[in-house]
């Protein structure tokens, strides 16, 4: 009598976890596939207006961003030699510069979308073009993850809570199984 009430509950468990871990899974992959989304549209316009000799400064904003501290969008322009050109974020007051194979990687694949992480404290979703121009090659527009790891531990905390609850109340529901079984043969 109590076998099939364990073995109940260790099938609920089962299925309760499994399903809360689908859930975070499916939701944290949907946060950080749309944390590229303005990057991969400014990208792809500086992109179209160098390849078509157009002017790219508006596309650039006024002020320097501080990648260690700020969530807006930032963009630098690499030469053939894979060195940057022009970039619109600074870290630590110098150019950002990728670990080597990143741009080799868009050299063969046209676009790569990478989480790089150029030091402690400072993670940053990439998304890097490569483009058909005289001087400029590389097109890398990226923004802070701190928004998107905000809402992923969120997300982790709102999910176990709710395995918690559906842990106790299947524990209370084997546990009146038990009782009134026990009760029946009384």
């Amino acid at each position: 009598m109590q076998t099939a009430a364990i073995s109940n509950y260790l099938g609920g468990a089962g299925i309760i976890t499994v399903l809360c871990l689908l859930i975070y899974a499916a939701v944290q992959q949907e946060y950080r596939r749309g944390a590229n989304d303005p990057q991969v549209m400014l990208a792809s316009a500086i992109k179209d207006r160098l390849e078509h000799a157009q002017p790219i400064d508006e596309l650039f904003p006024k002020d320097t961003i501080d990648l260690s501290r700020s969530t807006e969008v930032f963009v630098t322009l690499y030469d053939s030699r894979q060195n940057p050109l022009r970039t619109s974020g600074f870290l630590d007051g110098k150019y950002p510069e990728f670990p080597a194979g990143v741009l080799e990687s868009v050299s063969r694949e046209g676009e790569d979308r990478i989480s790089w992480q150029p030091r402690g404290g400072v993670r940053m979703a990439m998304v890097i073009l490569r483009v058909r121009h005289p001087s400029i090659v590389y097109v890398a527009v990226g923004r802070s993850l701190r928004e998107v790891e905000t809402r992923e531990g969120d997300l982790l905390f709102m999910v176990f809570v709710g395995w918690i609850a559906c842990m106790g109340l299947l524990a209370i529901l084997v546990s009146i199984q038990i009782i009134s079984k026990r009760i029946a043969y009384d």
